[in-house]
């Protein structure tokens, strides 16, 4: 694979701007953009390589660490030249592109360090650098830097480009690690219970019997992130005495045990395929100090949700916004097997329909009210006696059936 911000690293190095308007799509954007510049696109590129270019002589970059992630690319630049005021400078920086058809449409990016050295007239070397946001693991300016809301594989992308590994996948989520090994990060690209395990971890944290949860953040299409301390695993019969104390209310869980209640009733009453306590073994770790904690207790009921969104996906689409369910077909699944061949993009299809026919009928019912509002009932009635498509009432003998 040719990764595009190698070719960008050598834009930067060379001058050579002909193929500019070939890697970057016309309607570009650089989330990072300076205020002097005020217009998008190839030519809001064209103008940063010109500044860089005239900032440090004899510039030099190169990439390093880049993933491709889904239609995301990150890696680290590299950049060295010399300064107006004959230092040296050298620079880090992460850059995250979203791409399509192998074409730029966005750019985010952080500056993780910069050293610059000074000849003195005794010829010393004095080297000021500035701190590394990345180093110790320092994840808040890298997130901060993608946005509100961004999705699971800006995500992945970034951290895996800032030396995060990737060390394991379940059903819903992967898990990476940091590179000091102290926390890991949960990245799902779909977790309706992410929030209500968040919170577990939050409100439980005097217990001491939960993980140290450093960051938790609902991205883009229903995803989830959790950055908490590093857990390792624990001997089958030991997971299953801590569950079997949580499920007996023992006095040394009492005060977990009504937080967990507390909050799994909240779900149930919120979520729509809440599923009971999970009592799985892996849900019961160890942290870095031998003391034991619960993990993941709340999840979604995933064979219910998945073979109803293949069956009967007007029900999804109604119970579940679009923004919470966009990258519905994107979990892992890598516990139970993978998805098999097709699933995915049948499931695809299934939901867009439904969300066409949803559009319509809440257009229709829009129509009938405006034309009721205008006194044309009749007619009113009748557009709305065609909203109700037999999808309708299959989507209702179903709720019924539950």
């Amino acid at each position: 694979m040719t990764f595009l911000l190698a070719q960008i690293a050598g834009i930067f190095s060379s001058g050579e701007l002909s193929t500019v308007s070939i890697l970057f799509a016309a309607g570009y954007v650089d989330h990072q953009r300076p205020e002097w510049i005020e217009f998008d696109g190839p030519e809001e590129f064209i103008a940063i390589v010109s500044s860089a270019r005239r900032s440090l002589a004899d510039l030099r970059v190169h990439a390093s660490d880049v993933v491709r992630v889904g239609d995301v690319e990150a890696g680290v630049l590299h950049w060295a030249g010399t300064a107006d005021d004959d230092t040296h400078v050298e620079r880090r920086t992460v850059e995250i592109l979203r791409l399509k058809d192998e074409h730029v449409e966005e750019h985010w990016g952080l500056e993780l360090s910069r050293s610059v050295a000074a000849t003195t007239p005794n010829d010393d070397l004095t080297v000021i650098t500035t701190p590394d946001p990345q180093s110790n693991s320092d994840f808040g300016a890298l997130l901060a830097a993608l946005g509100e809301r961004p999705n699971h594989r800006m995500v992945e992308a970034a951290l895996r480009a800032t030396g995060w590994t990737k060390v394991a996948a379940g059903d819903w989520a992967i898990a990476l690690r940091s590179p000091d090994g102290t926390m890991a990060a949960r990245i799902s690209p779909f977790d309706p219970t992410g929030p209500y395990a968040a919170a577990l971890y939050r409100e439980a944290t005097a217990t001491g019997q939960v993980p140290i949860l450093h960051a938790h953040r609902r991205l883009a299409g229903g995803g989830d992130l959790q950055i908490m301390e590093w857990l390792d695993p624990v001997p089958e019969h030991v997971a299953a005495a801590v569950h079997r104390a949580i499920a007996e209310r023992a006095p040394e869980y009492e005060e977990l045990v009504d937080t967990i209640q507390r909050i799994h009733e909240r779900a149930k009453a919120e979520l729509p395929w809440c599923g009971p306590l999970d009592d799985n073994p892996s849900n019961i770790m160890r942290a870095s100090d031998g003391h034991l904690v619960v993990t993941d207790l709340f999840y979604a009921d995933g064979p219910d949700l998945y073979a109803t969104a293949a069956e009967d996906p007007d029900l999804v689409v109604a119970r579940i916004p679009e923004h919470e369910r966009r990258y519905l077909t994107e979990i892992p699944l890598a516990g139970s097997g993978g998805w098999q061949p097709g699933d995915q993009e049948a499931i695809r299809a299934g939901i867009d329909a439904a969300e066409v026919r949803a559009i319509l009928a809440s257009a229709t019912r829009d129509a009938a009210s405006a034309l009721a509002a205008e006194g044309l009932g009749d007619l009113s009635g009748r557009l709305h006696g065609r909203s109700g498509p037999a999808a309708l009432s299959a989507r209702s003998r179903r709720m019924e059936s539950r």
